[in-house]
C-alpha cells in the first residue's frame, strides 16, 4: 500500500461511499449534484460517476493504481467542475446555492490535487511543476480556502438554519452557528 497520510485514507474512504451509495440508490452522490437532468443518458452518467467513484477510491489505496486513481479522479472531478457547476455561476450568479454547491465540488478537487500532487509520477512532476509536488498542494490548498468562502457565507445567509444544527446540549445556539 501507498498511503501518503491519514487524510489519503479518510478521502479514500470518502470516495469509496459516494460510489456505494451511487450504485446502491442509483441516484448521483452529493459531489455529482448538479446533475443535468436534461443530459441524454443520464442514468448511465449517473451509474458512470458511481463506478468512477468507487474505483478511484479503491485504487488509492494500492501502489500500484495510486498515482492512476488520484490523475483520473482529479481530472474527472475538474471536469465535472468546470462543466456543471461553473455553469450554475453564469445561470444564477446571486444564488448562494450556486455558490455553496461550488464550493462542494472545489473542496473535492482540492483534495484529488493534494493526493495527486504527493503521488504524482517523475514524468508528471517534470512537466507538470505546477501541479505537483509542493507547489500542487499550495494551489489546492488555495483552492480549498476559496471554496470555504461559500460556506462561511451561508453560515450567516441562513443563521437560523445552521443554529438549528447546533446539538441541543449545548447553550446559545446563534453564537455557536
Amino acid at each position: 500500500m501507498r498511503i501518503a497520510s491519514v487524510g489519503h485514507v479518510v478521502f479514500a474512504a470518502a470516495i469509496i461511499v459516494l460510489g456505494v451509495a451511487g450504485l446502491i440508490n442509483g441516484a448521483f452522490a452529493g459531489v455529482w449534484l448538479p446533475a443535468p437532468k436534461n443530459v441524454a443518458l443520464r442514468e448511465v452518467l449517473t451509474y458512470l460517476c458511481a463506478f468512477i467513484s468507487l474505483a478511484c477510491g479503491v485504487g488509492l489505496f494500492w501502489r500500484r493504481t495510486a498515482t492512476v486513481a488520484a490523475r483520473m479522479l482529479l481530472g474527472y472531478l475538474v471536469l465535472w467542475f468546470l462543466a456543471f457547476r461553473v455553469r450554475t455561476i453564469f445561470l444564477a450568479p446571486t444564488a448562494q446555492d450556486t455558490w455553496s454547491g461550488c464550493g462542494e465540488t472545489a473542496v473535492m478537487v482540492a483534495g484529488a490535487w493534494v493526493l495527486f500532487a504527493w503521488l504524482a509520477s517523475d514524468g508528471e512532476r517534470r512537466r507538470l511543476r505546477f501541479a505537483t509536488g509542493d507547489s500542487g498542494v499550495r494551489v489546492a490548498r488555495v483552492l480549498y480556502g476559496l471554496a470555504m468562502i461559500p460556506f462561511g457565507i451561508a453560515h450567516f445567509r441562513y443563521i437560523k438554519e445552521t443554529a438549528g444544527l447546533v446539538p441541543a446540549w449545548l447553550p446559545g445556539h446563534m453564537f455557536w452557528a
